[in-house]
């Protein structure tokens, strides 16, 4: 069987029973094929890297696929190391998935995340031309189904400005990340006029309570003009009304610049453009907070 994982991007699992397997001289191979027409791309995972999952079960996943990649297939089968097929191909999708739940299950939220997750993909498919539409995310659901999507969201800009701050943007192409730019991190004054040995720290709660905390270095900071920008990367899907603080310090551990923003304050911001993927990704991350809350 399989299973997904919502984080700030898309991975699938693929579950294994311990029963059907001898020993470990076994790997699953994931063939992809992308709807942009790209290339396949082939991996291999071997046994040494395959997860306990309960008693009787082993897992392997697929990480990194992006909103927009809902409809990519994987064929994944599992071969003993001498090139003999242990299993029938498998044949999966984020949509296929998403479909297999609507279609099974009887909770109500369940099948709002699932149809919200559908149309955040179809949006992500329309937004990023580079694309294929052909074949939407949410091109089956029927009437029913999408009666179930999350009706009305109004975000809420809950940020605060601090020192220094410019404001941020919103990275949704291959994953969800929150850059939080700043300004005047330099002066000529400064011995060494440059961020190179300045360090961020960024903290949040996430949406079960636990306190995060990353450290990003100078030297990554994102330059654009005369602005630097820190790159908030790990948040969930779920995550996205939680408030980002971020901290940038000097060589000397000085504090030159803060700010607290999120994910659904740059979507309010963003709100007078239009973009449907805005709106969709808002009504995702709402009925994430319900399902996983």
């Amino acid at each position: 069987g399989a299973n997904i994982l919502l984080s700030d991007s898309l991975k699938m699992y693929f579950y294994v029973n311990n029963a059907d397997l001898e020993g470990e001289d076994y790997y699953a191979e994931i063939r992809r094929t992308f709807a942009d027409g790209t290339a396949d791309e082939v991996i291999k995972i071997p046994y040494s890297q395959w997860e306990v999952a309960g008693s009787s079960m082993h897992r392997f996943g697929y990480a990194g696929l992006a909103a927009k990649e809902m409809t990519d297939e994987l064929y994944v089968t599992i071969y003993s190391t001498d090139g003999t097929a242990a299993s029938q191909e498998w044949e999966d999708s984020i949509k296929a998935y998403a479909m297999r739940q609507l279609n099974s299950s009887d909770d109500a939220r369940t099948k709002t995340l699932m149809v919200d997750l559908l149309n955040y993909g179809a949006a992500a498919q329309d937004y990023f031309d580079d694309y294929s539409i052909n074949d939407l995310a949410n091109a089956d659901l029927t009437a029913e189904q999408k009666a179930y999507a999350t009706q009305t969201v109004t975000p809420v800009d809950n940020r605060e400005k601090g020192i220094n701050y410019a404001g941020s943007t919103l990275s949704l192409k291959s994953s969800i990340v929150l850059t939080m730019y700043f300004q005047n991190l330099t002066s000529e004054l400064m011995a060494d006029p440059t961020v190179d040995d300045m360090y961020a720290i960024v903290t949040y709660t996430d949406h079960y309570g636990n306190k995060e905390e990353l450290r990003v270095e100078g030297e990554s900071f994102k330059a654009n003009g005369n602005l630097h920008g820190v790159n908030v990367t790990g948040l969930a899907v779920a995550d996205g009304k939680q408030l980002v603080t971020c901290v940038v310090y000097d060589a000397d551990g000085n504090e030159v610049a803060r700010a607290v923003d999120s994910v659904e304050s740059y979507i309010a911001r963003m709100t007078n453009d239009a973009e449907p993927v805005y709106e969709m990704i808002m009504k995702f991350i709402t009925s994430a907070i319900a399902y996983f809350g």
